[in-house]
């Protein structure tokens, strides 16, 4: 089996495998997160085929609307200048910025809300979430493909492969275990 086929192979197994984490995540806190994440790549080889081009900025929207979907508006609701500037950002990045390098920076920021998520737990709960442990390590693996898009800091195929194989873990992971069970959490001593 060559290596393209090997790719193809993964891609796919992919987008089978994400399909599930909504169902399992169904009434659940990040719902809409998974949900997104199950048809982003459908969506995407559907648009592919339809208009028979790449689509520079929808991967940038689909992870704005991760972010978006991850955030809690009541705080913001309350903070309305931090939210009007946030919004002002986001518009200022989609217009200069490198469609590649704004989703590094939208799915840093996902990753950033998970670890604030995940340490607010861990200090008022006295719990160590490992949910959000494998949300964060998921979120970085997004992060650190894009920068060896960037950086070439590895050879691209094999890591390419390496991390498709995680996220394929991942979408394992997020079909079996939900954010609200606490049977994934341990107690402190």
């Amino acid at each position: 089996m060559n290596i393209i086929t090997t790719l193809k192979i993964l891609y796919y197994i992919s987008i089978f495998i994400w399909l599930f984490p909504p169902i399992r995540q169904w009434k659940t806190k990040y719902f809409y997160f998974f949900l997104i994440l199950a048809v982003a790549d459908p969506l995407s080889i559907a648009l592919k085929l339809l208009i028979k081009k790449n689509i520079l900025l929808y991967f940038p929207f689909v992870s704005l609307i991760l972010l978006l979907s991850i955030i809690d508006y009541k705080t913001y609701i309350k903070k309305k200048y931090q939210l009007l500037i946030s919004l002002i950002l986001i518009l200022l990045a989609f217009i200069f910025m490198q469609s590649k390098l704004l989703v590094v920076v939208f799915q840093f920021l996902i990753a950033f809300v998970f670890i604030k998520e995940f340490v607010i737990r861990f200090v008022f709960d006295r719990v160590v979430s490992i949910f959000y442990i494998i949300l964060i390590f998921y979120e970085f693996t997004i992060v650190f493909k894009y920068f060896n898009i960037f950086l070439g800091f590895a050879d691209a195929t094999a890591f390419f492969i390496i991390t498709s194989i995680f996220q394929i873990a991942f979408g394992l992971f997020f079909s079996i275990f939900r954010e609200d069970k606490t049977s994934i959490a341990l107690k402190r001593g």
